[in-house]
């Protein structure tokens, strides 16, 4: 279904844009008052019959807090970030509950194909967001607010919370979370340590970081430190985010202006002693092993690493100038054994698309 952009009032746009990208081009170069313009337009299509003061606070509170480049063109991310002073109003009501259950049943058919229901659920819950949901086996709460914390987690993950129970990990331990996105893998972490652990949660994509500290202050969850930095083979330098997707220079053209982000090794936390790594960072991750030879060499930690080649124009660490046999000989470098079947799929620079996750 397709609608027409509400600033411009001429091109179609999808349900899921809030407006065209000659707009959307037009005014991220825009500024001052013409850009708090823009703005109310949007708000007002968004919030379609609120108040004129509601739609003012909404607007003001972006500009005070957000750089318009971090939204993308998805509609639902930019209501979030609008209405960010509103979420710590909601409560959970179960709301997601009957989500689950219908994509659960559906899903559960026989020759049932599971994509096409999580897509219709997903799509069917988005009338619903923003909402908080209680994933009552891993007891915590988070925020439900798009497409992908609908799919991802309350229709997906929320079926595999075995897996995160996190049997490898004690109290008192130290994680660090690498590509923390919204935090449902660290809010799961933290449950596990205790509070005399630690989880440290790194997320690059401003619109993710900021729903991060949200859901760390939903579950007051004073043992996980969130840090908004991209991880990489050195310290204190900046790489460009553009739309969605952090890239070192010009490697893919974009319309969305670039937002600068600090870099982070994983070695700048050995005093942490990490006892366990998860790295998920859209073909970063050799980079991130880089940065992290002291902690791999000295407290050889616990690992789940997600190996992402999945082509041109998708996060493939080879857009990156990275190879997979690469990742290969850091890890056995630093005596992690892979298996033969994983030291196997890792020897091949030129696989086809694919992605791995791979516990060590």
């Amino acid at each position: 279904m397709n609608d027409t952009c509400p600033v411009c009032k001429e091109t179609s746009i999808h349900e899921t844009h809030f407006a065209c990208h000659q707009c959307i081009s037009r005014i991220i170069d825009s500024s001052g008052s013409e850009y708090s313009e823009y703005l109310t337009v949007i708000c007002r299509s968004i919030f379609n019959g609120i108040a004129e003061s509601k739609v003012e606070a909404y607007v003001n509170s972006f500009i005070e807090k957000f750089h318009f480049s971090i939204v993308s063109d998805q509609l639902y991310k930019l209501k979030t970030l609008l209405m960010i002073n509103d979420l710590s109003g909601l409560k959970y009501e179960g709301t997601g509950d009957a989500l689950f259950e219908e994509y659960c049943h559906e899903a559960d058919q026989p020759n049932a194909n599971v994509g096409e229901v999580k897509n219709r659920v997903g799509h069917k819950g988005l009338a619903l967001v923003p909402f908080v949901h209680h994933f009552q086996k891993l007891d915590f709460l988070l925020y439900i607010q798009d497409f992908t914390s609908i799919a991802w987690y309350l229709l997906g993950l929320n079926r595999k919370y075995k897996q995160f129970l996190h049997e490898n990990l004690s109290e008192g331990d130290c994680a660090i979370d690498c590509g923390a996105h919204h935090g449902f893998y660290s809010l799961s972490i933290a449950k596990k340590v205790g509070s005399t652990g630690k989880v440290i949660a790194i997320e690059g994509d401003p619109y993710n970081y900021a729903i991060l500290c949200e859901n760390i202050k939903l579950n007051n969850a004073t043992n996980i430190i969130p840090v908004h930095a991209i991880v990489s083979d050195e310290s204190d330098n900046e790489l460009q985010f553009q739309g969605d997707s952090v890239r070192e220079g010009n490697l893919r053209e974009a319309y969305f202006e670039s937002t600068s982000v600090k870099t982070v090794k994983i070695d700048d936390f050995i005093k942490e002693n990490p006892a366990y790594l998860k790295i998920d960072i859209e073909g970063y991750e050799l980079m991130a092993l880089k940065g992290s030879g002291q902690i791999l060499k000295k407290l050889k930690p616990k690992m789940d690493l997600s190996i992402h080649l999945y082509g041109v124009d998708q996060p493939d660490m080879r857009n990156f100038g990275c190879k997979p046999t690469e990742v290969l000989d850091v890890l056995q470098a630093n005596g992690y054994d892979l298996g033969d079947d994983f030291t196997q799929r890792l020897s091949d620079d030129n696989c086809a698309p694919c992605g791995y996750d791979i516990k060590l």
